[in-house]
């Protein structure tokens, strides 16, 4: 995996965990109930009792704190942390040695299906039965 790969896959999840009505990254992110949208919680309070995006009628109680998101959101900015800003070459060459540090220490990043291995149970080589003996004497 290259560090054009990573730096695709990471602005990938940036775009899918963004608010559709800001088009900010989601903040403090509200699952409505009524619909299954989310969207920033300051999106939401000023949303007309409606939901944001499909105009469902909503109230204040068709709404949750979304916990997986709101943890999620916090791993993409930590993630966004070791990755290079808009300084180029640099910042590739830093994301590449992580990523090898990474593969030294974990393995390679493939997905290849571990095998248990087991030992194998060999013949023992075949005695002559006694009646073979006495047909060939």
């Amino acid at each position: 995996m290259s560090a054009a790969d990573v730096l695709s896959a990471v602005k990938s999840l940036e775009d899918a965990l963004k608010c559709t009505i800001c088009n900010g990254l989601l903040n403090d992110p509200l699952l409505i109930v009524k619909c299954g949208h989310t969207t920033c919680k300051q999106c939401f309070t000023n949303s007309d009792m409606a939901c944001p995006v499909c105009r469902v009628p909503i109230n204040s109680r068709d709404s949750l704190e979304d916990k997986q998101l709101v943890e999620l959101l916090s791993h993409l900015k930590k993630l966004k942390s070791f990755l290079p800003s808009e300084n180029g070459d640099e910042a590739n060459e830093v994301l590449d040695e992580a990523i090898v540090k990474s593969s030294a220490k974990n393995g390679p990043l493939t997905s290849t299906p571990k095998v248990k291995r087991t030992k194998s149970v060999s013949k023992k080589p075949s005695v002559p039965s006694q009646n073979k003996e006495r047909s060939i004497q």
